[in-house]
């Protein structure tokens, strides 16, 4: 139902501002314009601003909650997520596309999901290695974490093994490719500070942030 009414609002929007461009196409073929039809004309030039003001403006994000993470990826990227991780409040999507990938936050919310933007959570890259990188992101408002370790290189049929202080399970997603064997790690970290650590095939890795 929630991405029935998602697909129904933006239809809404295009449709409005699509029917103003046509008045003013059809008013502005009129040689003589009466007085009231520029009034007519001024009137839908504000309608148009209106519209473009409103479809920059998240409003599926204000007004629509969805049922799951999944209903709330999928209203976003109009695909199904490979991955789906749950935490206290909020939860993270992700799907691949070939090598990329495209990831989702959602907070949860009394009556269902809702969809963040990009100033709703931040991302932290810290030291790795030569062999794999480590990115934490943090859904802003909340003390959930999510934590992406990307291995670059691996021999073939290579599987690392990950871990952490607070026991989390681990799940894992395959990149590769003809030429390359990666794949990429993802678990949900609940409270991130000084004590947690990471397991990298048994070798603690200190985490240190990277600069830019």
């Amino acid at each position: 139902m929630a991405i029935a009414l998602s697909a129904l609002l933006k239809i809404a929007q295009i449709a409005l501002l699509t029917l103003s461009v046509v008045g003013i196409v059809v008013l502005s073929k009129k040689r003589n314009v009466p007085r009231n039809g520029k009034n007519v004309v001024l009137f839908i030039v504000a309608i148009i601003l209106l519209d473009v003001l409103i479809m920059g403006l998240p409003l599926d994000r204000w007004l629509i909650s969805y049922d799951t993470p999944e209903d709330a990826y999928y209203a976003e990227t109009k695909r199904q997520p490979d991955l789906v991780l749950e935490g206290r409040e909020s939860s993270f999507a992700l799907a691949k596309d070939g090598a990329k990938i495209e990831i989702g936050f959602y907070k949860r919310e009394m009556n269902g999901w809702k969809l963040t933007g990009l100033n709703d959570y931040d991302s932290q890259f810290f030291r790795g290695s030569s062999e794999y990188s480590i990115l934490i992101y943090h859904v802003k408002d909340t003390e959930d974490y999510y934590v992406s370790i990307t291995f670059l290189s691996l021999e073939k049929g290579e599987t690392p093994t990950v871990s952490d202080s607070q026991g989390n399970t681990f799940s894992k997603l395959d990149l590769s490719s003809a030429t390359t064997n990666t794949c990429e790690y993802y678990a949900y970290i609940k409270g991130f500070n000084e004590s947690y650590r990471l397991t990298v095939d048994g070798v603690d890795v200190p985490l240190e942030p990277l600069g830019f």
